[in-house]
């Protein structure tokens, strides 16, 4: 008999369109966990500022430390909104990590695909039991990518300055941040097309492919894919979807080229004062 895969978040009450995307975040996280193995950081509080480092998800071995990022992408947004100011966190304590662990370190970012289409009300007019049963049904598969690949997503993904209005513990706060926005289109191509995919991003990006194979090793990245079928949200089965996990074949040389090339990342490739 299947062993099921059960998770049991820990909603807030919806409200606006915040406390909807922080539920379908914690949904997503604890599902990762659950899945992967890994503490649940960043998701148990929605009234953190990333400040500071404070990933979704970590994960310890003897051999291996991996910090990971949970991001949903919406089928009818078609785009998921990276940070800034959050990646280069994880860029950071990555690099720091690096220099001080004899550990592989790795900092992943997972995106789950989902449809929020729902006929008749916004995720965030529904009621959390329903809620649950809206994401269990509609989810549709999770792509993983580890910090090389990650690093090309971006550099083919736009960058946008937006007012982002949070509610706090004690008052409403508006501030200006710079994302990447990243085209949903592009994680849906890396699960339907993953090597094609990879070389069309390292082609189309502003930087020639002999560069990108030096900083990121492209040709080192490989893959797997499988189907998850023994998950639930407490009682409800969550529906059948396809995890894509991509991987490098020489981790160590990686850390190696990306230590060596530390600056240059940072301030020539991402645009980021270091």
């Amino acid at each position: 008999m299947v062993k099921k895969n059960v998770i049991k978040p820990r909603f807030i009450k919806q409200t606006n369109g915040f406390t909807s995307k922080y539920n379908t975040g914690t949904f997503y996280c604890h599902l990762y966990s659950k899945l992967f193995g890994g503490r649940i950081l960043g998701a148990n509080n929605p009234h953190i500022d990333n400040v500071q480092f404070i990933p979704d998800i970590v994960k310890e071995t003897d051999k291996e430390r991996t910090y990971t990022e949970v991001k949903s992408v919406s089928t009818r947004t078609s785009r998921t909104m990276c940070e800034v100011k959050q990646f280069k966190n994880y860029l950071e304590k990555a690099f720091e990590d690096m220099y001080h662990t004899k550990k592989t370190i790795n900092s992943d970012y997972a995106f789950f695909r989902y449809s929020d289409r729902v006929e008749s009300k916004k995720f965030s007019e529904l009621k959390l039991s329903e809620l649950r049963e809206e994401l269990s049904e509609r989810t549709k598969g999770v792509i993983i990518t580890p910090l090389n690949l990650t690093i090309m997503i971006l550099l083919n993904s736009q960058k946008v300055s937006l007012y982002r209005t949070e509610p706090k513990l004690k008052e409403t706060k508006r501030t200006k941040r710079e994302y990447w926005r990243v085209p949903g289109s592009l994680i849906q191509n890396l699960g339907d097309y993953p090597f094609e995919t990879i070389n069309r991003m390292g082609n189309e990006s502003r930087y020639d492919e002999n560069t990108i194979e030096k900083l990121f090793l492209k040709s080192g990245i490989q893959y797997e894919r499988y189907v998850i079928d023994n998950a639930y949200c407490g009682r409800t089965k969550i529906q059948p979807f396809v995890v894509t996990r991509f991987f490098n074949k020489e981790p160590e040389r990686l850390e190696k080229k990306l230590k060596f090339y530390h600056p240059r990342i940072f301030e020539n490739i991402l645009k980021i004062n270091n």
